[in-house]
């Protein structure tokens, strides 16, 4: 089975299944059902008729304490007389996240530094965040402009976020600069910034 990303909407049908008993009449009539493998308080699965699928339950993979199932499927046939036969499947579930979050940055900022600061120094570390877990919550971070031809004064560290200065400053030909990051999460949704 595909990976089941989070948010699929109540009774979207994942499956479908298949009982047979070669009994004839009810005795041959099965019936499915989940038997162990799902959230106990909060069931995530069900099955209507011969198909698996989500519950009203929310399958959210940020508040989840895991994210494989392995449900134990029991197929049971209705004897007219006797106990029921049942037979045992397994299905194997994946949980993915979505990418759902944006990269956030607390603020704007503006920072003051002498001129005569070292080359290769650290001018500011800024950080954005991301709720997302995994790859779809991981940063990078790049310059996307500065003002007054200053690109090539500054760099960026993109796994970091440390602005870095890369060519000497001069406050009698350029007093100020405005520096925009953009921070980039593993999902490919991005965030601007200015310096």
């Amino acid at each position: 089975m595909k990976p089941l990303f989070q948010y699929y909407k109540c009774g979207t049908s994942l499956l479908s299944l298949s009982c047979t008993d070669t009994d004839s009449g009810p005795n041959g009539d099965c019936s499915i059902s989940i038997l162990t493998g799902d959230d106990m308080t909060q069931p995530k699965f069900e099955i209507s008729g011969t198909k698996l699928k989500t519950s009203a339950n929310t399958i959210d993979y940020e508040t989840m304490t895991h994210t494989t199932y392995s449900l134990v499927v029991i197929g049971k046939d209705n004897p007219s007389t006797g106990s029921p036969k049942t037979g045992t499947a397994y299905v194997f579930i994946t949980i993915e996240g979505e990418n759902e979050f944006n990269p956030n940055f607390a603020s704007n900022m503006d920072i003051s530094i002498s001129e005569d600061i070292a080359l290769g120094s650290t001018i500011v570390k800024y950080t954005a965040t991301d709720k997302d877990t995994g790859t779809d919550g991981d940063l990078k971070y790049n310059i996307k402009s500065v003002t007054n031809s200053g690109a090539d004064v500054f760099k960026v560290q993109t796994e970091t976020g440390n602005i870095l200065l890369s060519k000497p400053l001069d406050y009698e030909k350029v007093n100020k600069y405005v520096i925009v990051v953009v921070s980039t999460d593993g999902g490919g949704k991005t965030i601007y910034n200015r310096y």
